[in-house]
């Protein structure tokens, strides 16, 4: 079980430690441990970004869905803006977090309060 050395004394520790866990070697190894992780996350692809929608992307969704809300399907005031529970935003009809993609065809109005309410859920799961 014990294959390995602590990298501070020579006790014996677990092959998953890096130290025996005394205070000592835990005090030791802690600015070191922060160095280490850095160098590993800074090492590791980065994943893509997203697109960003940009505002005419925006209107675009918008006067595709006629200003009407997916969710509730009352419509939507295009002068409301953003902290209004009632202004526009752009909703993934299947979301991100199920496999969903920001192509168009994903893409829809909704209120800015019916979509936090959803939130990634699909339609048919808050309904």
């Amino acid at each position: 079980m014990h294959e390995k050395t602590c990298l501070y004394c020579p006790k014996p520790v677990a092959r998953t430690r890096r130290t025996c866990g005394s205070s000592s070697c835990r005090d030791a190894d802690g600015y070191a441990w922060l160095q280490d992780r850095r160098a590993r996350s800074t090492s590791r692809p980065r994943p893509e970004r997203r697109t960003a929608f940009t505002s005419t992307y925006r209107l675009e969704i918008h006067e595709q869905s006629g200003w009407t809300c997916h969710i509730c399907g009352y419509d939507i005031d295009p002068d409301a803006l953003y902290p209004s529970i009632d202004a526009a935003v752009v909703d993934h009809v299947i979301p991100l977090a199920k496999g969903g993609t920001n192509d168009r065809t994903n893409l829809a109005s909704a209120h800015s309060y019916c979509n936090l309410v959803k939130g990634r859920r699909l339609l048919a799961d808050v309904m």
